[in-house]
Formats: C-alpha cells, sequence, structure tokens
C-alpha cells in the first residue's frame, strides 16, 4: 500500500492505493490538468464544481476507452468468425478433392487389375 501526497488544483491531498507512487501521481496530474482545463476554459466555477466537472470529464473518457475496446473486440470476433467461415470452405473443398481423388484412384486400380488379367 502506496501512500502519497499529491497536489490537485493548488491543495495537498493524501492519497493512499496499490498503485505505485508513479501512478498516483500521473493520476493526480491528469485530475489537475483537466480542473485547470475546466477553470481556463470556463467563466468562475467553484472549486467543488471544478472537480464534479473534471471527475465527468475523466469518466467519460474512460466510458470511450471501454467503448472503443468493446467494438474493436466486436470487430475482432467478427473477422474471426469471416477467417473461421473461409477455413470450412477451405476444409469443405479439400475433403471433397480428397474424395474425388479416392474416387479416381479406386477406377484407375480396378483398370490396372482389368489389364493385369489380360496379360
Amino acid at each position: 500500500m502506496n501512500k502519497v501526497t499529491v497536489k490537485i488544483y493548488g491543495k495537498n491531498y493524501i492519497i493512499t492505493g496499490e498503485r505505485s507512487e508513479e501512478e498516483i501521481f500521473r493520476i493526480a496530474e491528469h485530475v489537475d490538468s483537466e480542473m485547470k482545463e475546466i477553470a481556463r476554459t470556463s467563466s468562475y466555477v467553484p472549486m467543488a464544481d471544478l472537480g464534479v466537472l473534471a471527475a465527468l470529464n475523466i469518466s467519460e473518457e474512460l466510458f470511450a476507452r471501454h467503448e472503443g475496446e468493446a467494438m474493436a473486440k466486436i470487430e475482432l470476433d467478427e473477422s474471426r468468425e469471416e477467417r473461421i467461415k473461409e477455413l470450412q470452405n477451405m476444409v469443405d473443398e479439400y475433403e471433397t478433392n480428397f474424395f474425388d481423388l479416392q474416387m479416381e484412384n479406386i477406377k484407375l486400380k480396378n483398370e490396372l487389375d482389368k489389364l493385369k488379367g489380360n496379360i
């Protein structure tokens, strides 16, 4: 368990967590950056509201990332399904060709047996 003091929007906070100190600092910097960006682009916003708005923006980023990952997984699954169908078609074609070759082989063996009988 790590315990780290971070500064977010000018105020110190003690954060305790399982992540490394570097990760905790990066997360705090992201929150600080988000709050500063909201403050920079908006007229006066109380600090508590800045925190809520930052949390909403960061949550939106997180949801968008998860939706993107979910869509990528769906596309990958669809791509796999298409590839499986292609491979199954190839297997079916090979089985048909193999069967045809077996039949041709039997036919040739029969002809060879007939020719041997005529000698």
